[in-house]
Protein backbone atom coordinates (compact mmCIF):
# COMPACT_ATOMS: atom_id res chain seq x y z
CA UNK A 1 0.00 0.00 0.00
CA UNK A 2 2.75 2.04 0.91
CA UNK A 3 4.87 1.58 -2.64
CA UNK A 4 1.36 2.61 -4.18
CA UNK A 5 0.97 5.63 -2.73
CA UNK A 6 4.81 7.05 -3.18
CA UNK A 7 4.08 5.87 -6.60
CA UNK A 8 1.21 7.59 -7.38
CA UNK A 9 2.60 10.99 -6.05
CA UNK A 10 5.80 10.52 -7.43
CA UNK A 11 4.08 10.27 -11.00
CA UNK A 12 2.09 13.08 -10.21
CA UNK A 13 5.11 15.05 -9.09
CA UNK A 14 7.05 14.36 -12.24
CA UNK A 15 3.68 15.01 -14.45
CA UNK A 16 3.42 18.56 -12.83
CA UNK A 17 6.91 19.34 -12.89
CA UNK A 18 7.32 19.30 -16.77
CA UNK A 19 4.54 21.78 -16.73
CA UNK A 20 6.04 23.64 -13.68
CA UNK A 21 6.28 26.90 -16.05
CA UNK A 22 2.81 27.37 -16.35
CA UNK A 23 2.19 27.01 -12.69
CA UNK A 24 2.58 29.08 -9.93
CA UNK A 25 4.91 28.03 -6.77
CA UNK A 26 5.29 29.73 -3.63
CA UNK A 27 6.58 28.94 0.00
CA UNK A 28 7.14 29.63 2.98
CA UNK A 29 7.40 28.62 7.04
CA UNK A 30 4.99 27.15 9.71
CA UNK A 31 4.98 26.73 12.69
CA UNK A 32 2.54 24.47 14.81
CA UNK A 33 0.75 23.72 18.71
CA UNK A 34 -0.18 20.37 18.64
CA UNK A 35 -2.30 18.18 21.04
CA UNK A 36 -2.83 14.43 20.93
CA UNK A 37 -5.31 11.91 21.88
CA UNK A 38 -6.18 8.71 21.85
CA UNK A 39 -9.14 7.42 20.31
CA UNK A 40 -9.97 4.93 23.11
CA UNK A 41 -9.77 5.99 27.26
CA UNK A 42 -6.33 5.18 28.67
CA UNK A 43 -6.28 4.83 32.58
CA UNK A 44 -3.22 7.40 33.66
CA UNK A 45 -2.09 8.33 30.43
CA UNK A 46 -2.58 11.87 29.24
CA UNK A 47 -1.97 13.77 26.38
CA UNK A 48 0.30 16.81 26.46
CA UNK A 49 0.88 19.95 23.90
CA UNK A 50 3.56 19.08 21.42
CA UNK A 51 4.94 21.81 18.21
CA UNK A 52 5.66 21.67 14.85
CA UNK A 53 7.98 23.86 12.59
CA UNK A 54 8.76 23.46 8.51
CA UNK A 55 8.98 24.53 5.29
CA UNK A 56 6.49 24.16 3.06
CA UNK A 57 5.88 24.36 -0.92
CA UNK A 58 2.77 24.65 -2.84
CA UNK A 59 2.30 24.05 -6.73
CA UNK A 60 -0.89 25.43 -7.83
CA UNK A 61 -1.74 22.82 -10.86
CA UNK A 62 -5.35 25.02 -11.78
CA UNK A 63 -7.26 27.70 -9.95
CA UNK A 64 -8.88 24.91 -7.95
CA UNK A 65 -6.18 22.22 -7.35
CA UNK A 66 -2.75 22.55 -5.70
CA UNK A 67 -0.08 19.93 -4.58
CA UNK A 68 2.06 20.86 -0.96
CA UNK A 69 4.63 19.38 0.53
CA UNK A 70 6.79 19.67 3.63
CA UNK A 71 9.58 19.19 5.48
CA UNK A 72 8.53 19.86 9.37
CA UNK A 73 10.23 19.01 12.97
CA UNK A 74 7.28 17.49 15.27
CA UNK A 75 7.39 17.07 19.07
CA UNK A 76 4.52 14.86 20.40
CA UNK A 77 4.34 15.02 24.05
CA UNK A 78 2.06 12.47 26.58
CA UNK A 79 1.89 11.87 30.65
CA UNK A 80 2.35 8.72 32.12
CA UNK A 81 1.30 8.19 35.38
CA UNK A 82 0.95 4.42 35.92
CA UNK A 83 3.90 3.47 37.95
CA UNK A 84 3.47 4.65 41.31
CA UNK A 85 4.72 7.93 42.43
CA UNK A 86 6.46 8.37 38.69
CA UNK A 87 5.28 11.13 36.26
CA UNK A 88 6.89 9.71 33.19
CA UNK A 89 6.82 13.03 30.14
CA UNK A 90 7.09 11.21 26.65
CA UNK A 91 8.28 13.38 23.63
CA UNK A 92 8.39 11.70 20.47
CA UNK A 93 10.86 14.12 18.35
CA UNK A 94 10.32 13.47 14.27
CA UNK A 95 10.98 14.76 10.99
CA UNK A 96 8.21 14.17 8.88
CA UNK A 97 7.44 14.83 5.25
CA UNK A 98 3.37 15.31 4.60
CA UNK A 99 2.77 15.62 0.89
CA UNK A 100 -1.01 16.61 0.17
CA UNK A 101 -3.53 17.69 -2.48
CA UNK A 102 -5.45 20.68 -1.91
CA UNK A 103 -8.78 21.71 -3.05
CA UNK A 104 -9.80 25.51 -3.67
CA UNK A 105 -13.23 25.53 -2.27
CA UNK A 106 -13.65 29.57 -2.23
CA UNK A 107 -11.36 32.48 -2.90
CA UNK A 108 -8.36 31.59 0.06
CA UNK A 109 -10.15 28.68 1.43
CA UNK A 110 -8.46 24.82 0.53
CA UNK A 111 -9.45 21.63 1.71
CA UNK A 112 -7.37 18.88 1.47
CA UNK A 113 -6.00 15.12 2.42
CA UNK A 114 -2.60 13.54 2.07
CA UNK A 115 0.08 11.00 3.54
CA UNK A 116 2.60 12.07 5.96
CA UNK A 117 5.89 9.79 5.70
CA UNK A 118 8.68 9.44 8.79
CA UNK A 119 11.92 9.90 8.42
CA UNK A 120 13.27 10.14 11.22
CA UNK A 121 12.09 9.38 15.18
CA UNK A 122 13.77 9.36 18.42
CA UNK A 123 11.69 9.56 22.04
CA UNK A 124 12.53 11.40 25.09
CA UNK A 125 11.22 9.76 28.30
CA UNK A 126 11.69 12.81 31.40
CA UNK A 127 10.72 10.72 34.32
CA UNK A 128 9.92 13.23 37.60
CA UNK A 129 9.68 10.87 40.90
CA UNK A 130 6.72 12.31 42.93
CA UNK A 131 7.91 12.01 46.45
CA UNK A 132 9.17 15.36 47.49
CA UNK A 133 12.55 16.19 49.42
CA UNK A 134 12.48 20.02 51.34
CA UNK A 135 9.87 20.45 48.12
CA UNK A 136 12.10 19.61 45.50
CA UNK A 137 11.83 16.32 43.45
CA UNK A 138 13.69 13.14 44.68
CA UNK A 139 14.84 12.38 41.40
CA UNK A 140 14.79 13.26 38.16
CA UNK A 141 16.09 11.28 34.90
CA UNK A 142 16.14 11.51 31.00
CA UNK A 143 15.92 8.66 28.86
CA UNK A 144 16.06 8.43 25.36
CA UNK A 145 14.78 5.69 23.36
CA UNK A 146 13.64 4.54 19.86
CA UNK A 147 10.30 6.43 19.23
CA UNK A 148 7.15 5.63 17.34
CA UNK A 149 6.64 6.94 13.75
CA UNK A 150 4.47 9.31 12.60
CA UNK A 151 3.22 7.87 9.12
CA UNK A 152 -0.34 8.29 8.89
CA UNK A 153 -3.05 9.68 6.43
CA UNK A 154 -3.75 13.49 7.70
CA UNK A 155 -6.92 15.83 6.69
CA UNK A 156 -6.09 19.66 5.98
CA UNK A 157 -8.14 22.97 6.23
CA UNK A 158 -6.39 26.48 5.58
CA UNK A 159 -7.10 29.95 4.81
CA UNK A 160 -4.65 32.06 3.05
CA UNK A 161 -5.02 35.94 3.13
CA UNK A 162 -2.33 37.62 1.46
CA UNK A 163 1.17 36.16 3.00
CA UNK A 164 -0.61 34.43 6.00
CA UNK A 165 -2.00 30.34 6.01
CA UNK A 166 -4.07 29.87 9.11
CA UNK A 167 -5.19 26.23 9.41
CA UNK A 168 -5.99 23.00 11.02
CA UNK A 169 -4.69 19.37 10.56
CA UNK A 170 -6.06 15.94 11.69
CA UNK A 171 -3.47 13.18 11.63
CA UNK A 172 -4.23 9.52 12.15
CA UNK A 173 -1.24 7.66 12.93
CA UNK A 174 -0.93 4.00 11.71
CA UNK A 175 1.55 3.19 14.47
CA UNK A 176 0.02 2.33 18.42
CA UNK A 177 1.25 4.29 21.59
CA UNK A 178 1.04 3.49 24.94
CA UNK A 179 -1.42 -0.10 22.77
CA UNK A 180 -4.07 2.78 21.97
CA UNK A 181 -4.51 4.42 18.57
CA UNK A 182 -3.97 8.03 18.54
CA UNK A 183 -4.57 11.10 16.93
CA UNK A 184 -3.23 14.22 16.60
CA UNK A 185 -4.40 17.88 16.32
CA UNK A 186 -2.51 20.85 15.09
CA UNK A 187 -3.50 24.44 14.92
CA UNK A 188 -0.40 25.91 12.49
CA UNK A 189 0.28 29.42 11.00
CA UNK A 190 2.24 29.83 7.91
CA UNK A 191 4.05 32.77 6.19
CA UNK A 192 4.79 33.10 2.52
CA UNK A 193 8.31 33.65 1.83
CA UNK A 194 8.04 33.33 -2.13
CA UNK A 195 6.15 33.33 -4.54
Amino acid sequence: MKKNILSVLFLLIICTASNAQDNTIYGGLRLSPNYSFFTSKLDKVSSGIGYSIGYFEVLELSNKINLQAEINYSNYAFVDTRITKVTETTRNTNLELPIMIKYRVADGFAIGAGYQFNLLNKQFRGQSIKTKVDGQDAETQDIEGGGVSTNGYFVDANLKTGTTLIGLRILKTKDILFEKESINVGLYLGFTIFK
